[in-house]
């Protein structure tokens, strides 16, 4: 061992003696800011323009206009956690959850879902702070908290009566206070954190914009910000069932960003994966599923003689693909071939 190796170890042990802890750490080890696992979100296709799906230890942001699937986005992130065994909670500053869609979505309403009523942004982040704490420190259970909506939340000053709430700024002032504390505790055991958030049109701007109205802490803090847009109804027999729902990943501090996709969002039972996936691979830019008269639509790089499928809706794509065995593998296969384009349609 050289003199150099030698008095990089004996620093490294003084410091942490000095500190009654580790605190110092080789870059070849495991230090707190590593991803050690991703959960699946609930669509193929935005794993892969997330880096691989909702990341342990991290904080990530929801954010877009009403309607627009803000929230049926974050139940898929909690159903995902629930089918690992996790634990999932859930802050409804909005008091909007609906228990009974969350259901036919396959959230399971058990001991390991539970709802914190915050009534302020202080009492929030106590209620995580205090939640985490009870934790192991090795905790190997993955846990998701969900914020849904953080722009909802008020303070304890206007709660008690102030019209001003604590001052100009006093969210965000306050989101910035508890994010610096909490930010710590996530990776320490086993968490991630997803604040669902909206937006608002500047009033009196010179040049309008569209963001959010909670500061700049959420911005800063999280590693994912998904922007989500409602880009239309679909119909089945005309009957309204669902809007496009699209997602793009304006901030990835662990991927590129700037990917996008869009999911199917039916209003019962939330987003179909493979009915998403269908649309993606039947665009002219990619070109798997081709478009043929009269609505047909068919697959000849899978097989050149496999039967097309007409105007095809949810039950009917799902029985195309039952009906012919392997196709939906084949399908998967060309999305990793393909996956670059989920960059380049945004």
């Amino acid at each position: 061992m050289s003199k150099v190796d030698i008095n990089i170890a004996e620093i490294i042990k003084d410091l942490n003696n000095k500190h009654k802890r580790k605190i110092v750490y080789l870059g070849s080890e495991d230090i707190m800011s590593d991803v050690k696992r991703w959960v699946h979100t609930g669509s193929t296709m935005l794993d892969i323009v997330m880096g691989g799906g909702v990341p342990i230890g991290r904080i990530v942001e929801i954010f877009g206009d009403f309607s627009a699937g803000k929230s049926t986005l974050a139940t898929h992130f909690m159903i995902e956690f629930q089918k690992l065994g996790g634990i999932v909670a859930l802050i409804d500053t909005e008091t909007g959850f609906d228990k009974k869609r969350a259901q036919n979505m396959g959230l399971e309403l058990n001991e390991r879902f539970l709802v914190f009523e915050a009534m302020t942004v202080e009492e929030g982040f106590k209620i995580i702070l205090d939640f985490l704490n009870q934790l192991p420190e090795d905790n190997e259970v993955p846990v998701l908290i969900v914020w849904d909506t953080v722009s909802n939340s008020t303070t304890e000053a206007s709660k008690d009566g102030d019209r001003f709430g604590g001052g100009l700024g006093a969210v965000p002032r306050l989101l910035r206070e508890g994010l610096r504390v909490i930010n710590k505790q996530i990776p320490l055991k086993n968490a991630s954190l997803v604040f669902v958030n909206q937006v608002q049109a500047s009033i009196g701007a010179y040049v309008p914009t569209v963001d959010t109205n909670v500061g700049g802490g959420i911005k800063f803090n999280a590693s994912i910000r998904l922007h989500v847009k409602n880009k239309g109804i679909f119909k089945e027999n005309d009957n309204p069932m669902g809007i496009t729902c699209g997602i793009k990943v304006v901030k990835n501090k662990l991927a590129k960003p700037q990917g996008y996709c869009e999911q199917m969002l039916r209003y019962e039972t939330g987003f179909h994966d493979n009915m998403s996936l269908f649309y993606f691979l039947s665009k002219k830019e990619v070109g798997v599923i081709e478009g043929g008269g009269a609505g047909y639509w068919r697959c000849p790089k899978f097989k050149p003689d496999l039967p097309s499928i007409r105007s095809p809706n949810i039950v009917t794509f799902d029985k195309w693909l039952v009906d012919n065995q392997g196709l939906l593998e084949f399908l998967q296969e060309q999305l990793k071939e393909h996956k670059d384009m989920l960059w380049k349609l945004s």
